[in-house]
């Protein structure tokens, strides 16, 4: 009976796998992003490398992206900086980035770790792999932000939670926050360390891409990587407009009295056509109407001495 289990649980596998296959070689390329790290220090951040079956296996697989990867990034591409061979346990890395230690290596697709060098990936996927600086007992535990991209206006507060993944007593991934790692961006000690519940809250003042990280000094782990995208500010400072209001204030009234001294003048004795004085139109300001007063007054007044001398 447990034959015949096993049996069905096997073929029903490989069926997976060939669904798995299939559907990955429908899949030309997808564009996945790397990012990579030699013993603490990380070379490969988030790059973005167009993956294809490299290895002709019929799918798209974390070996293709970090074949890719060192192609693209390594110095003499992914002949020299990378390796996979056959092992006891199937397709195992022997070489990342140009290290050899013994297969001490850790990799994983969207922070979830890899069961190995042929797991399948997709678009938009985020292989993280590393040369561990710790080869034997105690390995690097492995840390990631969340989120691990975003998008925030300069000098805009900001919050990333620090997780630490683990494993539970059936080898179950487990994630927990990292509390007390010191933040750094862009390599820069921000005097900021992750709280009780692995939070951490920034800002950052200059636009561009900010790439954050973080250590610990109890033990050793895999540099945790965030990239914000840092986009100007659209807050705009306010403005006196008191002295622009009397500016304008001042010039409403210097071309109404321009205009009714131009009146008066056209006019010449300053009344209308039966003799009569126009008087002052709705609205105009008191220093038009006594200017326009001032020169009704002297034009009547000359008129008058003309007349007595003759």
């Amino acid at each position: 009976m447990k034959k015949q289990i096993l049996t069905v649980c096997t073929a029903s596998l490989l069926a997976l796998t060939a669904a798995q296959g299939i559907f990955a070689s429908a899949e030309d390329s997808a564009k996945v992003y790397v990012s990579i790290a030699d013993k603490g220090a990380l070379t490969v951040v988030r790059e973005e490398v167009e993956v294809t079956d490299l290895d002709g296996d019929g799918a798209l697989t974390v070996a293709d992206a970090l074949t890719a990867a060192h192609d693209k990034c390594f110095e003499g591409g992914s002949a020299v900086g990378f390796r996979i061979a056959d092992s006891d346990w199937g397709k195992s890395i022997t070489k990342l980035w140009g290290v050899e230690n013994g297969g001490s290596y850790s990799y994983t697709v969207n922070n979830v770790f890899s069961m190995g060098p042929t797991d399948p990936v997709k678009a938009g996927d985020h292989v993280y792999a590393g040369v561990m600086q710790n080869t034997s007992g105690d390995f690097d535990d492995y840390t990631f932000f969340d989120p691990e991209e975003a998008e925030f206006a300069a000098g805009e507060a900001f919050t990333l939670t620090l997780k630490e993944a683990g494993w539970d007593e059936s080898f179950n991934q487990v994630n927990k926050p990292l509390s007390g790692a010191a933040v750094t961006v862009n390599g820069k000690d921000t005097g900021k360390v992750t709280d009780a519940d692995g939070k951490v809250t920034l800002t950052v003042s200059e636009a561009g891409k900010a790439q954050i990280s973080a250590s610990v000094s109890d033990h050793v782990i895999f540099p945790p990587i965030a990239v914000v995208n840092i986009t100007e500010s659209t807050v705009t400072e306010p403005t006196d407009t008191t002295a622009a209001a009397d500016s304008t204030t001042s010039a409403v009234e210097s071309e109404t009295t321009a205009s009714a001294g131009s009146t008066s003048a056209a006019n010449g004795s300053g009344t209308s056509a039966d003799g009569s004085v126009p008087a002052p139109k709705t609205g105009e300001s008191a220093p038009a109407a006594v200017a326009v007063a001032a020169v009704l007054t002297l034009g009547a007044a000359f008129a008058a001495r003309r007349r007595h001398a003759e």
